[in-house]
């Protein structure tokens, strides 16, 4: 808050009133360069070129740039004023990049002491302590305001430190501090103008700031660029401009009406589009809608069909397993018969193998007895 109180009351001494006279133009040019130059001037060469027909014509794209005549023939300042001019507004901006860099170098002074003189640590040191002391007062006056002035009657005045001092005496030690802090600025400004190896090395070295330093930095360049701009321009060229300006501006009412009569047909267009699109929608819900009762008319009709088809095959699998049973026993009966059949047939063989024995050795013994007899 101290330094960009500094700051304040350090740039109401460049006499931006006077600048702000030369560069700020007559009412009618300055609408006309609102309009085209900054609001739509590449909206406006745009639509020029598109109703010239640039498009597609390598004649016309051999042509002179649209946007040359917007800009000034003369690279140059020639008079002695406006480079006056241009050379205190470039030294504000050096001045103001300078102030916004001295909360980053108070604080650690030591790591710029190969750049900095004897003279300039000095009064940089000077410059922190009262920066540091006015941080103190504005936050001691800060607690004052919350606790509504409750104690202010019982501390002392401008003579004593400042936590002794009443909410008024506070106010008045404020003002002289940033009345110290505005000349010690002044004092360090004044130092590096004179050295500028000094104040280019600080530059260069140093990058950090707070954003609203950044900012305003970002602002005075934009703003030299206007006023450069604006300094380079005769009044010929002004009118120039301004007729130029003036005819883009017709050309794109026309091409505004065309525009109109195109979003018309467009409207016509997009409606049958939408009324073909509800119509075609519509049949798709239909027949997403039968689809849908088909489907599920077929659902019902395979959870028939399975259910039935289970059903038979359950009925199916309990009559083949009562036949698989039957003939189970049927088996069984017969391997019992067959059993019975084998054992009384092995009896049966045995007595016939017997009687082929005896039958055998009788004809043996015939055999014989005839052969004797013989």
């Amino acid at each position: 808050t101290c330094q960009y109180s500094s700051f304040q009351h350090y740039f109401k001494q460049i006499n931006l009133s006077h600048m702000a006279s030369i560069v700020d133009p007559p009412p009618a040019i300055h609408n006309t360069r609102s309009d085209a130059l900054v609001g739509g001037k590449k909206k406006n060469i745009d639509m020029y070129q598109a109703m010239q027909g640039t498009g597609g014509n390598t004649k016309n794209s051999k042509k002179e740039d649209p946007l040359k005549i917007l800009d000034p023939s003369s690279k140059k300042l020639v008079t002695v004023e406006s480079q006056r001019i241009m050379a205190v507004l470039d030294d504000s901006i050096t001045k103001i990049r300078l102030v916004t860099l001295l909360p980053t170098i108070t604080p650690h002074l030591d790591r710029y002491a190969h750049i900095l003189t004897a003279d300039m640590m000095s009064i940089l040191k000077e410059h922190y302590e009262l920066e540091l002391l006015f941080s103190k007062v504005f936050r001691l006056q800060e607690e004052e305001e919350s606790q509504a002035h409750t104690s202010s009657a019982k501390r002392g005045g401008l003579d004593g430190e400042p936590e002794k001092m009443s909410y008024e005496s506070l106010c008045q030690y404020r003002s002289q501090l940033q009345q110290q802090i505005r000349h010690s600025t002044r004092s360090i400004v004044r130092l590096f103008s004179r050295n500028h190896s000094m104040l280019d090395a600080i530059l260069k070295q140093v990058n950090e700031r707070p954003p609203a330093a950044s900012s305003l930095i970002s602002t005075m360049n934009n703003l030299r660029g206007i006023v450069m701009e604006r300094l380079l321009t005769t009044r010929e060229e002004e009118e120039e401009r301004g007729n130029y300006i003036h005819q883009i501006i017709q050309r794109e009412a026309k091409a505004a009406i065309e525009v109109k009569k195109l979003d018309g047909l467009l409207q016509e267009a997009s409606d049958d589009r939408d009324a073909e699109l509800n119509k075609k929608n519509t049949e798709i819900k239909k027949l997403k809608s039968d689809l849908a009762q088909l489907q599920r008319t077929s659902n019902e009709v395979n959870k028939r069909i399975k259910s039935d088809s289970h059903k038979q095959e359950a009925t199916d699998v309990k009559t083949s397993d009562g036949k698989c049973d039957r003939l189970k026993q049927s088996i069984a009966q017969l391997r019992q018969q067959l059993a019975q059949a084998v054992s009384e047939h092995r009896q049966s063989e045995q007595g016939l193998r017997s009687r082929k024995i005896k039958t055998e050795s009788a004809l043996e013994t015939w055999i014989a007895k005839y052969d004797t007899d013989m």
